[in-house]
């Protein structure tokens, strides 16, 4: 009876130390709400918890009520549908030119577009045109303005031209091309470039996560504008949306970078993480190599233009998920930030999650700092002392046990 008390103990002190190395090292955490069923579940990635990780979540781990590791899957969710992209036919409701104008309807659309691809028969003629958008197909709202459509030879027969644009939710789209007294093209076709499955734009699995609005600065000098960029807490960004006026037509190269060495005024202390190009006629948002820097900086090569005015400026970051078996008789916590933290080794794979594109999410409280002893703003386990102190008392306790036990088990050999 006395060697079963013995073994007992052991086991329990093994246990918890290792339930106490699980946790150790760890600076932030929050709490994940009570589920009603026992089940897989998504926990969203939020901007307030990726503020407090590293930008390849190494250092993302989910507790249970007793400390210990709970296995989870990081997802892209984005990433497990397919990436092959195809020309959708939008088809046309409304197709009419003269020598004054062309007119192209299209619709009625369910899904959000940012571009059309416009067909016609061979053509190479330069002409300006303009994209409206429309709800009824009465009232009409502009979307790009005085457009250079430049068509490309596709086939022997046929050219096409395509219009980028932000991702809008019209039904009806309007193609007008100012012909000026000129023959009009003879257009056959409009298209959508997207993914050969398509998406519900409105699931919360797909759409990019929108941070808190960022502060920023603008200031210009000899052919470059300088905007400095302001986060509110360390989030991962890896698209930026720009906003600017000043100009009705531009074309201008921007690169994004940061400072290594505290200073913007060298050029030499910069770090180029990315180069693209802002147009009047494209898209403003741009996809970016992930960054977490609270400070980063944008240059807009203005050369002998007049300058852009920044009106506005978003980060945002693709949407990740924690999928993770929860049960409702248990509580959970999401532990974060620490560096030496290293990608875990779980056995589950995301065969074992059924229906893992249609999981119920598990909502997380505030973020909040991990207690720290009082007296000293330092974890315990920094401490020389203490942590000697520590290791000496379980040697010795280790010792003793050891000896009783060795002590017992010749007693009863005897």
């Amino acid at each position: 009876m006395k060697k079963k008390r013995i073994n007992i103990f052991l086991i329990s002190l093994l246990l918890a130390t290792n339930g106490f190395s699980q946790t150790k090292g760890y600076r932030f955490t929050a709490t994940v709400n009570t589920v009603t069923d026992d089940g897989f579940y998504n926990i969203l990635i939020t901007p307030e918890i990726n503020a407090h990780l590293k930008t390849d979540y190494t250092d993302l781990r989910i507790i249970n009520s007793t400390g210990k590791w709970v296995p989870h899957l990081l997802r892209y969710p984005n990433a497990e549908k397919s990436s092959t992209t195809v020309l959708w036919d939008l088809g046309i409701v409304r197709n009419s030119g003269n020598a004054s104008s062309t007119e192209v309807v299209v619709g009625p659309l369910t899904q959000p577009l940012s571009n059309i691809t416009f067909s016609m028969r061979n053509s190479r003629a330069e002409r300006f045109g303009t994209l409206t958008g429309s709800d009824d197909s009465t009232r009409w709202f502009m979307i790009s303005d005085s457009v250079l459509i430049r068509p490309v030879l596709f086939t022997p027969q046929e050219s096409r031209f395509s219009f980028e644009f932000r991702p809008t939710t019209y039904k009806f789209y309007k193609l007008t091309i100012d012909n000026r007294g000129k023959a009009p093209y003879a257009m056959k076709d409009a298209y959508n470039l997207a993914r050969a499955e398509r998406q519900d734009s409105n699931s919360l699995m797909w759409q990019p996560i929108l941070n808190p609005p960022p502060v920023f600065s603008q200031r210009d000098s000899a052919q470059t504008s300088y905007i400095k960029v302001t986060q509110q807490a360390k989030f991962h960004v890896d698209g930026i949306e720009l906003k600017v006026g000043g100009a009705a037509y531009y074309n201008r190269q921007v690169q994004l970078y940061i400072d290594a060495a505290g200073s913007k005024t060298r050029a030499s202390s910069r770090i180029i993480l990315s180069t693209f190009t802002i147009s009047n006629n494209g898209s403003l948002r741009f996809t970016v190599p992930v960054l977490n820097n609270s400070v980063f900086y944008l240059a807009i090569f203005n050369e002998d233009n007049l300058p852009l005015k920044v009106q506005a400026v978003n980060t945002y970051y693709g949407k990740w998920v924690a999928t993770v078996y929860l049960e409702k008789t248990n509580r959970y916590n999401i532990i974060m930030d620490n560096a030496a933290a290293v990608t875990p080794s779980y056995d589950l794979q995301l065969a074992d999650v059924t229906k893992s594109e249609s999981l119920r999410f598990a909502a997380t409280g505030s973020v909040t700092r991990l207690a720290e002893p009082a007296g000293k703003n330092v974890e315990w386990y920094r401490s020389k002392w203490l942590l000697w102190s520590l290791i000496i008392a379980s040697a010795a306790l280790l010792s003793f046990f050891t000896f009783r036990l060795t002590k017992d088990l010749g007693a009863e050999k005897e």
